[in-house]
């Protein structure tokens, strides 16, 4: 089994138009050195290239030619030829029947046709299409969406990510994510329509498609506009009983990754999650997350502090029972939701994760989270986000979450 990262990048997931902080649909899936660009939504090769550049992808996958998960093939294919991108060799292109004329007859502005094959090496989707692209192996079914449409199976060193692409529920879908470690869903739909063919899904939709599939994690993309991502990882979370979370832009997943050489050891049921997300900014998060334990004096853990343009991760936190305690800190702070004067700080006893908390006005605390690896080392580097959250009831949640995470199997020990 290979140990080499395999992530999933959300480069954006607004639907049928961009937004000022999130592209339309597009990702980038990464193992060792392979990169494929999935989706190319408006607005996804600018945010593309704080990753890689095009002349750097391995492959490019896309899962129908609605102009929000692929419009941006359109100025790849300029950066390709007419630019400061220089190829190799075409790029492989994966995409839906007829990909390569929609692409040529925009592109075409006088009497000879644009070389797209110049550009993208194009290959055909069909049912049970598989491909092999570097350290990835991506398998593709039909969905129902109305025109032909894929999802897609992302697999590397025995760990998966499953893409919904846009659909309807659907047999092909469940069967194609059948025990995957990641379902990355589409919950467009507040709700089914009352007439017509159902092409998306809803929350309730997203959450039973993963149960059925017994997926290890559930991440909602794609989200309407008639609804908001706490809304829609709320109602799926009502139907599914494993982590839930939003494909905010910016933010990347590790896939079936576990701190140290616990991982093949870890119950499913300690691969839980806590994710504190800014209530100004869903963007802006921090998650707790790959939760394992070595003895009885501590617990290990990753945080990931994630903003547009800034993905930190520190990837072994240790709680020792003897540390001041998180989740009394936070108890705390719901008790005095009235405010307090100045800042108050909290830190883990290795100082590689530390709180301060701020009252404002109006009753929101403003969380600063700071991630600083092996701080007494030269050379380290720190990062910092920030998240509000209501005083009193959003903190006594986040309190009782973190409590279930960091507590789960030592009771109430600090």
């Amino acid at each position: 089994m290979t140990s080499d990262p395999f992530r999933l990048t959300v480069l954006g997931s607004a639907t049928p138009y961009a937004s000022v902080d999130n592209p339309c649909s597009g990702y980038l899936v990464s193992s060792g050195d392979t990169r494929v660009w999935v989706d190319a939504g408006s607005g996804t090769l600018a945010q593309l290239q704080r990753h890689v550049r095009l002349d750097e992808l391995d492959a490019i996958w896309i899962s129908h030619l609605h102009a929000d998960h692929s419009a941006d093939l359109l100025t790849a294919y300029y950066a390709a030829l007419f630019a400061d991108v220089q190829l190799a060799a075409p790029i492989p292109l994966y995409g839906p029947p007829g990909i390569v004329d929609r692409l040529a007859h925009f592109l075409t502005n006088t009497s000879t046709r644009s070389p797209v094959e110049s550009a993208f090496a194009v290959h055909e989707l069909h049912d049970g299409h598989q491909v092999h692209a570097g350290a990835l192996t991506l398998t593709s079914r039909a969905v129902a969406h109305g025109i032909p449409a894929f999802a897609v199976r992302i697999e590397a060193g025995g760990r998966s990510l499953v893409y919904s692409g846009d659909t309807a529920p659907c047999l092909g879908l469940t069967q194609l994510a059948e025990g995957c470690d990641v379902l990355l869903c589409e919950a467009e739909s507040a709700q089914v329509p009352a007439e017509g063919e159902q092409v998306h899904h809803t929350p309730e939709d997203t959450g039973d498609t993963a149960g059925a599939a017994r997926a290890g994690r559930l991440i909602v993309t794609h989200v309407g506009r008639s609804l908001t991502p706490q809304q829609a990882v709320a109602r799926a979370s009502a139907r599914f009983d494993g982590p839930v979370d939003y494909a905010a832009p910016g933010v990347t997943f590790s896939i079936g990754y576990v701190a140290g050489a616990a991982r093949d050891a870890l119950p499913r049921a300690y691969a839980t999650e806590v994710v504190v997300h800014c209530q100004d900014n869903p963007a802006v998060r921090v998650r707790f997350c790959d939760r394992f334990r070595q003895d009885e004096d501590c617990v290990h853990y990753a945080v990931e502090a994630c903003a547009p343009g800034l993905n930190a991760r520190v990837d072994e936190v240790v709680a020792w029972i003897w540390d001041a305690d998180l989740v009394r800190f936070l108890e705390e702070l719901a008790r005095d939701f009235q405010g307090w004067d100045g800042e108050r700080v909290w830190q883990n006893n290795d100082r590689d994760l530390t709180l301060r908390a701020a009252f404002r006005s109006g009753g929101h605390v403003g969380l600063t989270w700071t991630l600083r690896p092996w701080p007494t080392a030269a050379g380290g580097w720190e990062s910092s986000v920030t998240t509000w959250l209501e005083a009193g009831e959003q903190m006594s949640a986040l309190a009782a979450e973190l409590r279930h995470f960091l507590h789960e199997d030592r009771g109430d020990r600090g």
